[in-house]
């Protein structure tokens, strides 16, 4: 399945964005630009990726 979303990207690359745009909050800041602009937020995607980061720190690698 990861081989599938990114194919040949650099997984520890794809890691380490994705851990700090979690730690950065990007998830709720993108919810509050939304609200500001007054649009519709997307629904919240923290637990899924939450899960994504735990599938790439387990998976073999490519």
């Amino acid at each position: 399945m990861l081989a599938e979303l990114f194919g040949d990207a650099d997984r520890a690359a794809v890691l380490s964005s994705l851990e700090a745009g979690i730690e950065a909050g990007a998830e709720r800041c993108r919810t509050l630009v939304a609200r500001v602009r007054g649009q519709d937020a997307s629904p919240d995607a923290t637990e899924e990726l939450a899960w994504l980061k735990g599938a790439l720190r387990t998976a073999e690698p490519a």
